[in-house]
């Protein structure tokens, strides 16, 4: 037709041509719209509704998985958050293949034009992947940045907590060590100082990491607030591991100290021991050639030896006094001691036994028996240890109560020495209860032994005088060892009654003294030199300083106690004290001198002072003093740009603070001058005294009000211009590494570029916000700023805001061209990427490491296996069109492997499908189980609470309780097996399984609970 309309205007048959032109242009355009109308008819009909449902489902994910920051340091709540961000991670990888099917459909619509407006559609399906991507980028992102907190906050509350335990025990042994007086064993003593030292040095880095994680959750948390709860349990453990390693070094060179003198100590008795031997030996030996001897030779030797046990015995008791000491300090000298004590005793009994045989004097008789009673008491006292070595005699009535005696004095020297340990005062009060307890359930013990001594002093003293001596004297000691214990507990508890009182009186009475000292100060400026005045205030100051003389002593006796907060108070006080003290000394000076001039002159009367006039001109000096300060607050620097000079600002800040807290009291001491003022003066010079302290008030409210004005207003622009410099520099970072990264990918081949092009697109989408920020706070900042640093700064964020624009403009031109070249790419070779992309998938599904214990977890993770298992049939299909085919875009070798591995994870991904359902639903079975047991141990625990049970009952409830305690034998060991396979993994036992573990705890609480009502009788109903 077209040639015939040619043909028509060759032969010039214009109108005919026209006509028929007109006819085929009318049937080309219907031609088209049946064409158009045909591939509209073509597209899928549920394409719109799948696309508009994804879309909603998107925008509501996004507004969903608004990503709240990490607020709390606490690992339950940060596992909640967690859980949440899972949720949503879990229903993104379900619709992932709905919505990569949308994308795919609504490209081939746009390609085979089947799509009225393919612009738009290319738009919504662009927008639709790039939200896509978004939430799955700020998912992963956030998933990431919550588990690293976690893992901190778990790290800090495990280490924190095991730090806490092992500090606080150790600091509670050291109590218990430094308490006992005198040291049982310095040995064990220096033994424990350095394993405790040791112990620290390994637990270092768990200080170390605490603070690390600290720092690190810090750096994820936005409001810093929120962890004041962590920071100060952190630095509670820090103070303490500061004490605790100060006082363990002490308590570790004290010992050492004292180690070292015991050991002089011991050298020096094995010096008097040498001595006390040589004569053991030399009296042994003649006593053991006694019988040769006449009889006047063996009488003299008797006489000589009976004066050398005189001599010797003082030595002797000094050397056993010596030894006892050292028993007392430990194994060591006692292993060393205790056999030559014994030895001493025993061969020193041997010499008394010959004297007793041969002697016949009754003098030598009666020192005989004096001395074998000290020296058995001796043994008694001090070698029980070791009472096998020692020879033993038939103890009387008197022995078994110099025993009790002397086992009754080492019970009233515990308690004696318990006396004079000082705690702190918080348990003093406690503590001498606790002293008059055990001196009340002693005193029986003690009445009872005194008068019983008393008794058998009298019933030995017929037979033995020296004996009865003996008991008599150790009836004293008790006697006056008791007085002097009870006069020390009265002492105690009448001063922890002073401490008490003390406590709340001493804040009391300093701020009084306080108060008229301050008063005093004003007072002194009214004196003018009047000399009653002055002698008023000598005797007031006198009585003051007793009072501070007893509140000092308070101070002493409450730092003896612990009770630190007085101490400020006192020194600032006594520093107050010592001011005041030279200030009224001037004035008496002066008023002396004066004194002196007037007696000269013998002037009668002396004029009234006039107060009034000196107290106006003290208001108006001190409102100049705060004009001044107005002045500087009015000045350039404070009142004009906020942004201007902001390091001049705060100096001048803190010049006005100084200011103001200077003239503080100043106002204060006038508010009360003028209560003191006004009733000694008259009603007009009263209004004229009102109305400058209105004044003063007045002017004094305005220049604070300004100064917290201007402080605020520092803070708050300090703030804003230390963020915009920190996102500044980080902005500029980002930009340049980004800059750098986009250069040196841009010749990367198709797949690497797409993986690339996605991943710097999420970043770019993730640095909107702070673009917008960075322009807001610079359009803020620079009309607070001076014009010419208000241009520098404009110009480096527009810089920066030019190389934004220009990044943007980059990546679309690279996502066009990578749109292009995936256009231009042989079906088949997409077709085969896509299958390489599934499969690469699954066998990272199967390889990916599942926490067990983590049920949101692993049920995410067998979704997503589920997906790829439902697509294993549509891939087969896939693979085998694609190896029908024989593309020339893919190689067969390709194929070939792309082959094998589809048919390994076709074979392995259902066993791996059905091994992943089954740990779901172990550990589905285990949370159901425990709380059923739970729940059924409640219920028994409140039936039998009733006590109204009968025995059919109780026997019933007996053996379904043996079958409850079965079954938690059997969750206890589900839960280990799974605990043992997470943490065989590397992975960390879940939060959600942990409180299943107390759950369980709880439930055998309630199990041993059961079981001992069982056992109890039971009313019959």
């Amino acid at each position: 037709m077209q040639k015939q309309v040619e043909v028509y205007r060759n032969q010039e048959k214009t109108e005919a041509a026209v006509r028929l032109e007109d006819q085929v242009t009318h049937l080309q355009k219907k031609y088209e719209e049946i064409e158009m109308k045909l591939r509209l008819c073509q597209k899928p009909s549920d394409f719109d509704e799948r696309l508009s449902r994804m879309s909603l489902q998107l925008e509501g994910l996004s507004k969903k998985a608004d990503m709240v920051p990490v607020v709390s340091g606490n690992p339950d709540e940060i596992q909640e958050q967690l859980e949440q961000c899972m949720s949503v991670y879990q229903i993104l990888s379900e619709i992932k293949a709905e919505v990569e099917n949308v994308i795919a459909t609504g490209r081939k619509i746009v390609k085979d034009g089947q799509s009225s407006d393919p612009d738009d559609l290319t738009s919504q399906l662009d927008q639709l992947k790039a939200l896509y991507n978004q939430l799955g980028g700020s998912v992963t992102e956030h998933r990431t940045t919550l588990e690293r907190t976690l893992r901190h906050s778990r790290k800090i509350e495990k280490d924190g907590g095991h730090l806490e335990e092992w500090l606080t025990a150790t600091e509670c042994e050291l109590d218990q060590r430094e308490a006992t007086v005198p040291t049982k064993s310095i040995q064990a003593e220096v033994h424990f100082a350095q394993h405790a030292l040791d112990d620290l040095g390994r637990k270092k880095p768990l200080l170390s990491g605490l603070h690390e994680s600290y720092a690190a959750l810090s750096s994820m948390c936005d409001d810093s607030t929120s962890l004041h709860p962590v920071k100060e349990q952190i630095d509670d453990i820090a103070l303490t591991w500061e004490r605790v390693s100060t006082r363990l070094a002490n308590r570790h060179k004290n010992m050492q100290s004292e180690q070292v003198s015991k050991e002089a100590e011991m050298e020096k008795f094995i010096v008097g021991l040498g001595e006390i031997k040589g004569w053991l030996e030399s009296t042994e030996h003649q006593l053991a050639n006694l019988n040769s001897l006449e009889e006047s030779d063996r009488n003299k030797l008797m006489k000589s030896v009976g004066t050398e046990v005189q001599n010797y015995k003082s030595h002797i008791e000094n050397i056993r006094d010596t030894a006892v000491d050292l028993i007392n300090h430990g194994t060591l000298f006692q292993a060393r001691v205790q056999p030559e004590l014994v030895n001493i005793n025993h061969r020193w009994e041997n010499i008394h036994k010959t004297v007793q045989k041969q002697e016949a004097s009754p003098f030598l008789g009666h020192s005989r028996k004096v001395n074998t009673t000290e020296t058995l008491f001796t043994i008694r006292s001090y070698g029980q240890d070791d009472s096998q070595e020692v020879i033993k005699y038939p103890k009387d009535e008197v022995d078994v109560y110099l025993q009790e005696v002397s086992k009754l004095a080492d019970k009233i020297t515990l308690l004696k020495n318990n006396t004079q340990t000082v705690p702190s005062y918080q348990d003093a009060q406690e503590k001498a209860e606790s002293l008059e307890q055990e001196l009340a359930s002693l005193e029986p013990d003690v009445a009872t032994v005194i008068s019983r001594g008393d008794t058998l002093t009298l019933t030995t003293h017929m037979t033995d005088v020296p004996r009865a001596n003996t008991i008599r004297i150790a009836v004293n000691d008790l006697r006056n060892h008791w007085s002097a214990l009870k006069t020390e507990i009265e002492d105690v508890k009448t001063e922890t009654q002073q401490v008490s009182q003390e406590i709340n009186s001493a804040s009391k009475k300093a701020d009084e003294i306080v108060n008229w000292i301050n008063d005093v100060s004003k007072r002194l400026h009214l004196v003018n030199n009047d000399e009653n005045q002055l002698e008023m205030f000598e005797k007031e100051m006198a009585n003051k300083k007793e009072e501070l003389d007893k509140l000092n002593a308070s101070g002493l006796l409450l730092k003896k106690y612990k009770y630190q907060n007085i101490q400020p108070v006192l020194t600032l006080l006594n520093t107050r004290w010592t001011e005041i003290n030279m200030q009224f000394r001037q004035y008496r000076k002066v008023s002396l001198e004066k004194k002196t001039i007037v007696s000269s002159l013998k002037m009668e009367t002396e004029p009234e002072p006039n107060l009034v006039p000196d107290f106006v001109a003290s208001v108006n000096r001190l409102r100049e003093g705060i004009s001044a300060i107005s002045r500087q607050l009015s000045a350039n620097k404070l009142a004009g740009n906020p942004y201007d000079y902001l390091k001049t600002q705060e100096d001048e800040l803190k010049v006005i603070k100084g200011g103001l807290e200077t003239l503080k009291p100043r106002v204060d001491g006038l508010e009360e001058e003028r209560n003191a003022t006004i009733k000694n003066i008259s009603p007009t010079q009263s209004e004229q005294v009102r109305r400058v302290m209105d004044k003063l008030r007045e002017e004094w409210a305005q220049v604070n009000r300004g100064y917290t004005e201007r402080h605020a207003r520092w803070l708050q622009c300090s703030e804003n211009w230390r963020t915009l410099q920190k996102t500044v520099d980080d902005f500029s970072s980002w930009l340049n590494t980004i800059e750098e990264r986009v250069q040196s990918t841009a010749n990367q081949p198709l797949p690497d570029a797409k993986i690339t092009q996605k991943e710097l697109e999420k970043q770019v989408t993730l640095k909107h916000r702070p673009s917008q920020t960075l322009q807001t706070m610079c359009k803020e900042i620079t009309e607070g700023i001076n014009p010419e640093d208000g241009k520098k700064l404009q110009e480096r964020v527009d810089s920066l805001m030019k190389r934004w624009r220009s990044l943007l403009l980059d990546l679309a031109a690279r996502r066009e061209r990578i749109a292009g070249d995936e256009g231009s790419k042989d079906s088949s070779c997409v077709e085969y990427d896509a299958l390489v992309t599934w499969v690469d998938q699954a066998q990272a599904l199967m390889d990916a490491p599942v926490n067990v214990t983590d049920e949101a977890s692993l049920s995410a993770h067998t979704t997503m296996v589920q997906n790829h298992l439902l697509e294993i049939t549509t891939k087969q299909n896939l693979l085998k069109k694609l190896k029908e085919s024989k593309p020339k875009a893919v190689t067969p070798a390709q194929i070939s492997i792309l082959e094998t591995n589809m048919n390994k994870v076709v074979k392995t991904l259902p066993d791996y499908k059905n091994m992943m359902d089954t740990k779901l639903g172990v550990i589905k079975t285990l949370v159901t189980d425990v709380e059923d047991l739970y729940k059924w141990t409640e219920e028994m625990r409140v039936k039998t609470a009733l006590h109204n049970l009968t025995d059919e009952e109780i026997k019933m409830m007996k053996l379904t309780l043996q079958e409850k305690e079965v079954l938690y034998e059997n969750l206890d060991s589900t839960y280990w097996v799974l605990a043992q396979d997470a943490e065989g993994k590397g992975l960390t036992v879940a939060v959600g399984l942990k409180a299943i573990l107390g759950m369980a705890h709880q439930i055998t609480v309630n199990l041993i609970f059961c079981l001992h009502v069982f056992r109890l009788p039971v009313c019959q109903s």
